[in-house]
């Protein structure tokens, strides 16, 4: 899809299908981690932060950009939105926007420790059990613990693929939406997790 100018500078909004490019490899931290231990509800981040920070209540047009999310989520069961545009265009706002108007499972780099891949993946990996799979607490998170191989992609794609299940049980599409300026590994990890389970934006 070729570039829009949007107030300054360039963005740009690329949607396909599933990412082909390889993972590379990530260091276990876990045990030097704060997130080695933690539980469930614990977590899961409160977008509430960037919701103030972006002063969502003033986010306005970008109408052609959610024509685009939403013509996308309604043709594929899969896939991703990759949006990039210079600092300052509201990439951040646009995707408060969707979480909060929406629902929608999210991760934003501007959390503590957020631009880390397990930190993105612990986050999601608790929401999904809390939103999905509370009721299989025991055997995705004993003791109500977010258990440590929920962190990387491998564990996470598991979840992702079980809570998958439950949504459409319940009618509902699962999509994400993730946040990643600094850390492209992070992003990585996140596409290869979700290949052929879910719609996810990345911006």
């Amino acid at each position: 899809m070729p570039s829009r100018d949007v107030s300054q500078g360039k963005a740009a909004v690329y949607i396909g299908k599933n990412a082909l490019a390889p993972i590379s490899p990530i260091i276990n931290e876990f045990h030097n981690s704060p997130l080695a231990s933690m539980p469930v509800s614990a977590a899961v981040e409160d977008p509430e932060s960037v919701f103030q920070a972006v002063d969502i209540g003033r986010f306005t047009g970008r109408e052609w950009l959610v024509a685009e999310v939403d013509k996308f989520i309604a043709a594929n069961t899969d896939g991703y939105i990759f949006i990039e545009a210079d600092v300052g265009l509201g990439k951040t706002a646009f995707a408060a926007w969707l979480v909060k108007t929406r629902g929608y499972l999210s991760h934003f780099s501007r959390y503590p420790a957020g631009r880390t891949v397990e930190a993105a993946l612990a986050n999601l990996s608790a929401q999904m059990i809390s939103r999905y799979l509370l009721d299989e607490l025991d055997d995705w998170a004993p003791g109500g613990m977010l258990p440590e191989w929920a962190k990387g992609p491998r564990g996470f794609s598991k979840i992702l693929a079980a809570g998958a299940n439950r949504a459409r049980d319940r009618g509902e599409p699962i999509v994400l939406v993730a946040t990643d300026s600094t850390r492209p590994t992070s992003t990585r990890a996140l596409r290869g997790a979700c290949q052929g389970t879910c719609p996810t934006a990345y911006m």
